[in-house]
């Protein structure tokens, strides 16, 4: 991974919790903000490119902020091995 996207990548792993479509939402979403970051500047937003190259992490942040409120890991409930 590459330009810090290897961040988002955990990220989707701690958000999706071992379930694929929270995977998938998870990609569209994040996906989705970086599209949105890429559009931003493309359209000529009065902006400092530094705070739009910020918007796919932030939004990242925020999401597992507000899904790590129940902390039950998923993980370690389809692990093989006992605890």
């Amino acid at each position: 991974m590459t330009a810090g996207r290897g961040f988002i990548a955990i990220a989707l792993v701690i958000f999706a919790r071992w379930n694929p479509l929270f995977a998938i939402a998870g990609a569209l979403l994040f996906g989705g903000a970086e599209a949105l970051q890429l559009q931003l500047q493309a359209a000529g937003a009065d902006v400092s490119p530094f705070l739009m190259n910020m918007i796919p992490y932030l939004l990242t942040l925020l999401v597992l902020i507000g899904w790590g409120s129940n902390r039950r890991s998923a993980a370690r409930q389809h692990s093989a091995e006992p605890w």
